[in-house]
């Protein structure tokens, strides 16, 4: 019982680095493209 609810917790953290790290990705991939569409005009 206790094994489960500590892997669930991890898993929890890891699900919610994991996302903290696309959102920051994304970000820096839409700010790169913006640039680089700038520059094309």
């Amino acid at each position: 019982m206790l094994v489960t609810a500590i892997l669930r917790l991890v898993m929890r953290v890891v699900n919610a680095t994991a996302y903290a790290n696309q959102l920051r990705a994304e970000r820096v991939l839409n700010a790169h493209l913006a640039r680089a569409g700038n520059k094309l005009d």
